[in-house]
This record gives structure tokens, C-alpha cells and sequence, in this order.
């Protein structure tokens, strides 16, 4: 799969430029100065999709499952994986609410690395990488 070097740029300058739009933890959120989002948000609503909207009274807009260019209803992690042009492991890592780069790197920074083919461990904090491995073990 060919990364999307251009689109995992144009997010690092977005949130180095407004870092009041990224929120790991929300697809997209309305906040009282605009829209946050995280990666996976940021990918899709830079590449023309757009959020559901569901009628709870409030109308605000869900970017759980967003409309894609084809005018698709799809998961937005799905949308973003192929927009990003990276694997599904890579993507569960990155989407993660808990992901976060290593402590020496900014995010924009890990997005600029992740764009020029640095696998995911390269700018994922040790610690949750680390996490991970504990679980299995503990599994197995």
C-alpha cells in the first residue's frame, strides 16, 4: 500500500498551524471555535467527506460514520486507512484514542515520518506499544 505523503502532511501543518483542531480522543467534535478531530477525523474531512447527521434533537454531526466522496455511508476508520494509504494494523494504532507519539516528537512531527514510510512503532510512545505486548503475553 502507497502512503498518502501529501495528506499525512497536510494534517501535521494543520494541527502544528491549530493544534486547537486535533483531539485524539473524538472523530470530530463542534467545539465553540470550530471542529476538532483526530487523525482519522482530520483525514476524512480534508479529502471531502462528510459526518451523518443524526436526529437526536440536536442535529449535531457524527464522524463515526461519514459520507465519502462515492457518497458512500462508511466507518470513518475504514475511509481514512485507504485515504492515509496504510494497513489495518497500523490504523487500529494510530486512530487509537490512547496513541501518542514518543515524548522527543510532536504529533505533527510523527505524521511527517508516518508520510514518508516510518512504520507505526517508529512514532508510537514505547509504553503503549509496550502495553500491548504485556496483554498478549498474558493471553497466551
Amino acid at each position: 500500500m502507497t502512503r498518502n505523503k501529501e495528506l499525512f502532511y497536510r494534517i501535521a501543518d494543520q494541527v502544528e498551524r491549530h493544534p486547537e483542531t486535533y483531539d485524539q480522543s473524538v472523530y470530530g467534535e463542534v467545539t465553540p471555535c470550530g471542529t476538532s478531530h483526530c487523525i482519522a477525523g482530520h483525514a476524512a474531512a480534508m479529502s471531502g467527506c462528510r459526518p451523518t447527521v443524526f436526529l437526536d434533537g440536536s442535529l449535531l454531526p457524527n464522524w463515526c460514520v461519514v459520507t465519502d466522496a462515492a457518497g458512500k455511508k462508511r466507518d470513518v476508520d475504514l475511509v481514512a486507512a485507504e485515504l492515509l494509504g496504510i494497513e489495518h494494523g497500523e490504523a487500529s494504532w494510530l486512530f487509537s484514542p490512547a496513541w501518542e507519539p514518543p515524548p522527543e516528537m510532536t504529533v505533527p512531527e510523527a505524521l511527517r515520518r508516518l508520510g514518508d514510510g516510518a512504520p507505526i512503532n517508529e512514532v508510537t510512545e514505547s509504553g503503549l506499544l509496550g502495553a500491548e505486548d504485556d496483554d498478549d503475553e498474558e493471553h497466551a
